[in-house]
C-alpha cells in the first residue's frame, strides 16, 4: 500500500478510536504500521528500525506492533510494504526544516 492508500483507508473509518469496532481498530493498526514501515524504508533503515528478516529480530518502531497485532502479521504486512516498496523512487532531500532535518519523499509506481 503506498502512503496516499493508507491515508484514504484510514479516512474510511470513525475518527475516534474508543467509537470504533474491534475489526476497525485492527485495521487501524495495521495501517499504521504499514504507514511505519513505509517510513523506515524510506529513510533506508528498516532492517535496523524495525525488521531483519536475516535475524528474526524486530527493532524499536516495530515492538509497539508486535504487540497489537502479533509476529506473524507484522511480518506479513513488513513482506507486502517491500514488494509494493521494490517498485518504488525514493527523492532524497525534498525538504529541510527550520532545525536543519532534511526529509526524503516516496514516488510508487502507481503514483509515477
Amino acid at each position: 500500500m503506498t502512503g496516499t492508500q493508507i491515508e484514504a483507508a484510514k479516512k474510511q473509518l470513525p475518527f475516534y478510536f474508543n467509537g470504533m469496532t474491534a475489526a476497525q481498530r485492527r485495521q487501524y493498526e495495521e495501517l499504521d504500521c504499514r504507514s511505519m514501515i513505509n517510513s523506515c524504508l524510506i529513510y533506508g533503515s528498516a532492517n535496523y528500525d524495525f525488521y531483519n528478516p536475516k535475524t528474526g529480530e524486530f527493532g524499536q518502531y516495530a515492538r509497539r506492533h508486535v504487540k497489537t497485532l502479533g509476529e506473524k502479521t507484522v511480518i506479513r504486512l513488513y513482506r507486502e510494504q517491500c514488494e509494493d516498496f521494490s517498485k518504488a523512487t525514493v527523492v532524497s532531500g525534498v525538504y529541510t526544516d527550520s532545525e536543519g532535518c532534511t526529509y526524503n519523499s516516496c514516488i510508487w509506481a502507481d503514483e509515477q
